[in-house]
């Protein structure tokens, strides 16, 4: 879905930063799955350990879907609209998601590479309240 947006709206200048950032961190999505599968044949905890950052940078890539908002904004304001400021703050929406949010999944790509050994490492008591 993702990357049949960018090769549909690759052409369209104002959304070349929208559509790289999407196709990079999809690409990284795709290695990083392979890579927690390969590391889960070798050590099931692997899975575990990276699980929530995984989904964290899953949600955050699948929210790009803003700039397809922002596409639609775009061709509605080329269209004529009267409600320019409603599809003006859609486009902005995409920018400050794009800016603001979306880079969070650096962090994130961090986070799973450490592997399972930072939390299996820990003593069993140490979880307990």
């Amino acid at each position: 879905f993702i990357l049949d947006f960018c090769k549909r709206s690759r052409r369209r200048k104002e959304l070349r930063p929208f559509v790289k950032k999407l196709v990079r961190l999809t690409k990284q999505w795709r290695a990083l799955t392979r890579k927690i599968g390969f590391a889960a044949m070798r050590n099931r905890d692997a899975v575990g350990a990276a699980s929530v950052d995984y989904m964290m940078f899953s949600g955050y890539l699948l929210l790009g879907v803003w700039a397809a908002s922002a596409r639609a904004a775009y061709r509605r304001l080329e269209q004529g609209t009267k409600e320019e400021a409603f599809y003006r703050a859609k486009i902005q929406t995409a920018d400050f998601y794009f800016a603001k949010i979306l880079p969070r999944t650096t962090s994130l790509l961090e986070t799973m590479s450490t592997g399972p050994d930072p939390v299996m490492k820990m003593d069993e008591d140490a979880f307990i309240f």
